[in-house]
């Protein structure tokens, strides 16, 4: 059971904090990470693919600059209306590369 905080969330269960993805300190407070981790990499057919690890976006585009402006635009849409909390990240997070 998770049940909220005003600035955190606190989980009850080793279990929840496996559901939620997220870390735990000693005092069952769970971590909330300021970024969310991209993958990006080349696929022959349809140019770049970026993956995040946080949360369910996939997205694509011929080029860099293309398929960064689609994962942001898909990012802002899939947290829209959301508590970014929810996915184990902090307010507004940034999008970090893992290279």
């Amino acid at each position: 059971m998770v049940t909220a905080d005003r600035s955190q969330l606190f989980l009850k269960t080793r279990a929840d904090a496996l559901k939620y993805k997220v870390a735990l300190t000693r005092q069952n407070t769970m971590i909330l990470s300021p970024f969310i981790h991209v993958s990006i990499y080349r696929d022959d057919e349809s140019g770049y693919v970026a993956e995040c690890r946080e949360i369910a976006v996939i997205t694509q585009g011929q080029t860099l600059d293309e398929v960064t402006a689609n994962l942001s635009e898909a990012v802002a849409l899939h947290l829209e209306d959301e508590d970014p909390q929810r996915f184990g990240l902090a307010a507004q997070p940034k999008l970090q590369d893992l290279l």
